[in-house]
């Protein structure tokens, strides 16, 4: 939601269509854009931290390409309707998108040298001539994690 209202800073509307999975667009930049998060060095309850040279390419590539092709599938077309809020009412407005550029503003954890092996297996994916911005956000995404037994909580 804060990717949102920023982005609505920057002359971006969401779009009024109910099946957009949260893509907005910029008329003045004939841009489309999807905010979202990824955290790939999350790990499960008391495994050990994950680690950037531990992360599966793989499963990455697929997940990037992934995001790639749920904005591209929409099919948007050279008219789109946005919402917009003027003077504390919202309506629709067609605005027009012919040869729209699309962008992914993907938040990551902010571990050394992850922004860095994103970047890599993103020039080796194919996004389908979507842009990719990496904004490192939120703290360390690798933590150790135990979960504490009921009876070591109990007064």
């Amino acid at each position: 939601h804060l990717a949102v209202e920023e982005l609505k800073k920057e002359g971006y509307y969401l779009l009024a269509s109910p099946n957009t999975d949260g893509v907005l667009f910029n008329p003045d930049k004939n841009e489309f854009i999807m905010p979202r998060s990824m955290n790939p060095m999350w790990s499960a309850d008391r495994e050990e931290p994950m680690t950037v040279d531990k992360l599966d390419e793989a499963v990455l590539k697929n997940q990037i390409e992934a995001l790639c092709g749920t904005l591209k599938s929409n099919e948007f077309g050279d008219k789109v309707t946005v919402k917009k809020t003027e003077n504390g009412a919202t309506k629709q407005e067609t605005v027009n998108s012919p040869n729209a550029s699309y962008k992914i503003v993907l938040t990551i954890p902010e571990d050394e040298g992850l922004k860095e092996k994103l970047e890599d297996i993103i020039s080796k994916s194919d996004t389908d001539g979507v842009t990719i911005e990496l904004s490192p956000n939120f703290g360390k995404g690798a933590r150790a994690t135990e979960s504490v037994a009921e009876e070591e909580t109990a007064e």
